[in-house]
């Protein structure tokens, strides 16, 4: 018996979860909004930053557990695409300007403190494993650079920076390449794609009901064995407690720069980054401002971002501005994401801006919970199971183990 899966939200998160299943021998189907192109996602505007360390300060332990293995995780599924995507792991740089290294003191503290917190974690739970496969066995994750040694790593830099931090292992991964080869690889699959529809409710009975057009009572009911609903903000209205965080990024293309890696600025009152990519083009983000607002991009969030790549190198002043585009990421209290378990439907979401980082381990927590597997260790808060399936329905799925 081949087992039906229906996913609300075709993203980052919808993408990659249907090409698991199928891997697995599901049919999926895919609802969403959007165009396959996804243009509207938030994985469309993110910058795919693979950055577990440096993001530790201000996320959560939990966030941190999902995202440690991210590049490994990606790393796989990458190689079993057929269309080529962009990925790198040559580490992460944090830097702050002259004035504000008292960030810089902040940022290592707050997060040699959750590191050392994640390590009583695991020493509990008897798994070292993890801690020495990303280097915190035989060597320190995050090291503090001299300025001779940022200009080694970064010589655009120059020797604006009197010191900073490198994070080895980190990486980043191009959004839209990844996108578009996980659309490639569905469709090639035969996986069935509605898109421009919107979805109306996904209930725990396995049925989402969907508007097919914009006639007023044209809705329709389809039924699956299993229903994940991965829609972000689309599930606004069954969250209480789902609030957008609007992000802002610019994209610019020129010569004259060359970075070899992300580079972080602290600042004041978010982190910006700047993110190399094919063809002279970097990405410069991202503000973090609490409200749900689509608009253009404001003048000073333009000012902050430039400014910010200015810094970094006087040459960006000649880059020439290629895009600029708005989302808001979808958070739940702490900032952490949630699998909330009804009947038959599993409602994902919070991935607030570690969608990149934390897919492949929420993809396989999702699919272990279909197999019937217990949750890995650390990860128990992830799962907020109201009316966990019956036993009978996970033996239908037990085919997914071998």
């Amino acid at each position: 018996m081949t087992i039906s899966v229906g996913i609300a939200g075709a993203g980052l998160l919808g993408r990659t979860l249907a090409f698991e299943l199928i891997k697995r021998g599901c049919r999926v189907t895919l609802f969403d909004r959007d165009t396959v192109a996804g243009q509207r996602s938030c994985a469309y505007t993110g910058a795919g930053m693979l950055a577990p360390y440096c993001e530790l300060p201000v996320s959560s332990e939990l966030v941190f557990r999902l995202g440690k293995h991210a590049v490994r995780q990606w790393s796989a599924i990458v190689d079993s695409l057929s269309s080529p995507v962009f990925m790198q792991e040559s580490g992460t740089l944090v830097i702050a300007h002259s004035g504000d290294e008292v960030l810089l003191e902040q940022f290592i503290l707050k997060l040699n403190r959750k590191l050392l917190l994640d390590a009583q974690q695991e020493s509990l739970s008897h798994d070292s494993e993890s801690r020495c496969s990303n280097g915190g066995c035989d060597s320190e994750p995050v090291v503090r650079m001299t300025s001779d040694q940022l200009m080694e790593l970064e010589p655009s830099l120059g020797t604006r920076f009197e010191s900073g931090y490198f994070a080895r292992g980190e990486g980043q991964i191009d959004n839209r390449e990844l996108l578009g080869a996980l659309e490639e690889y569905l469709r090639e699959s035969d996986c069935r794609w509605m898109q421009n529809v919107e979805v109306l409710s996904t209930e725990g009975t396995g049925c989402i009901t969907v508007k097919e057009s914009a006639l007023a009572n044209d809705s329709r009911a389809y039924h699956f064995d299993f229903v994940v609903d991965c829609r972000g903000m689309g599930a606004k209205l069954q969250y209480r407690n789902l609030r957008g965080v609007r992000g802002e990024i610019i994209v610019v293309s020129t010569p004259e720069v060359l970075l070899y890696r992300p580079v972080r600025v602290l600042h004041p009152r978010y982190s910006i980054y700047v993110v190399p990519r094919a063809n002279h083009q970097f990405l410069i983000g991202a503000t973090s401002i609490e409200c749900e607002d689509y608009s253009e991009i404001t003048v000073l969030s333009t000012l902050e971002l430039l400014t910010a790549a200015f810094s970094l190198n006087p040459s960006f002043a000649n880059a020439r501005i290629l895009e600029t585009r708005v989302n808001c990421r979808p958070a739940l209290p702490a900032n952490s994401p949630s699998i909330r378990v009804t009947g038959r439907l599993l409602e994902v979401n919070g991935l607030y801006r570690h969608g990149f980082l934390i897919t492949p381990s929420i993809v396989s927590s999702v699919i272990g919970f279909f197999e019937g597997r217990s949750c890995d260790s650390g990860l128990e808060e992830l799962f907020d199971t109201r009316s966990v399936i019956a036993p009978s329905q996970i033996d239908q799925l037990e085919y997914l183990c071998n």
